[in-house]
């Protein structure tokens, strides 16, 4: 996973030691990227803009640094469970089903903690490391039958005894039960996660009763939540689609840009090959002079910010990097 090795610098910090804003950074097109990836470009530059996870980030790298310190010395490496209790409280909110606590971890702690590609655009990463990114963000959780469920308690008992369980057929009508014993998965000392194991009896029921099973087992699911256990997902209108996720791109670039130059005109003089990129994303609109691209950098900061809060929740209040200028200019 090798590539071009940028000026590492704070991602928050005020000049000296502003990013050279390139047109990776601002440029989220389909020809950079597709739309498969789409959902982990997204999280990787969200994240860049993320004083909390670039700090996390650096502090990774610190103890990785440290630890080669200590074991030339024949000493025992730091304790790590705090820096992987920080990781854990990194709970981005997207309205996709994606396997976030492993993308965090591919991109916090190995690629910006190990690799030190924190300040680097997700165009200019090699294909190896887009690969490896993307991978948990491949769709999961698809809606399937389950004659009933297999609690993830059972999944630590032997392959011969999920298959006898797998074997029996749940009542006639199709009524699904959860197991009696509730024990949630636990990680970094926190019970908030429950796992099941989904059993599909696909010649038993046709489409129709797999559809109505589905809905009532996640309605007995979801009266059971853990008391106490509140959930951080953003409410979305509904399941978001590529359009909406190349527009939360496209916003970021453009505040990218809005950040980097002193208005319009600075932007139209030292940059006129992003000033024609926005007035191509304005070629519906019958004005695309000055004042409309004024407008847009100006309704597009706004909808990063936003979106921001909504895709990290963790962060709450906390200042957005762009607003201390990273890139320069404002």
């Amino acid at each position: 996973m090798r590539t071009s090795s940028p000026t590492r610098t704070d991602p928050c910090s005020s000049p000296p030691g502003r990013l050279a804003l390139t047109q990776d950074d601002w440029d989220f097109s389909p020809d950079g990227v597709p739309n498969e990836e789409l959902i982990p470009c997204l999280l990787w530059e969200f994240l860049r803009e993320s004083p909390t996870a670039q700090t996390l980030g650096r502090d990774w790298s610190a103890w990785i640094k440290r630890c080669g310190e200590l074991r030339a010395h024949g000493e025992n490496e730091p304790d790590q469970r705090p820096l992987w209790k920080r990781l854990s409280a990194l709970q981005p909110a997207i309205n996709k089903a994606v396997r976030l606590d492993d993308f965090l971890c591919r991109t916090v702690v190995q690629a910006w903690g190990f690799k030190g590609l924190a300040q680097t655009p997700w165009q200019r990463l090699s294909p190896q490391a887009k690969d490896f990114l993307s991978e948990p963000c491949v769709y999961v959780n698809k809606p399937v039958f389950v004659g009933f469920g297999l609690h993830a308690s059972d999944l630590a008992q032997s392959m011969a005894e999920l298959d006898r369980k797998a074997s029996d057929k749940p009542p006639d009508g199709g009524v699904l039960h959860l197991p009696s014993a509730r024990a949630p998965l636990r990680f970094f000392g926190e019970a908030t996660q429950e796992a099941f194991c989904i059993v599909v009896d696909w010649g038993r029921y046709d489409n129709t009763a797999i559809q109505d099973a589905f809905a009532k087992l996640a309605h007995e699911i979801i009266t059971t939540r853990p008391e106490g256990v509140q959930s951080q997902t953003w409410k979305g209108s509904g399941a978001e689609g590529e359009s909406d996720w190349r527009s939360k791109l496209q916003n970021i670039g453009l505040t990218r840009l809005y950040a980097a130059h002193s208005g319009v005109s600075g932007l139209r003089r030292t940059n006129s090959k992003a000033y024609d990129f926005i007035q191509s994303l304005m070629k519906n609109q019958n004005d695309d002079g000055p004042t409309a691209v004024q407008k847009k950098l100006t309704q597009a900061k706004k909808l990063f910010e936003g979106n921001f809060h909504k895709v990290l929740p963790f962060e709450k209040a906390a200042p957005i990097c762009l607003s201390r200028s990273r890139f320069g200019g404002r």
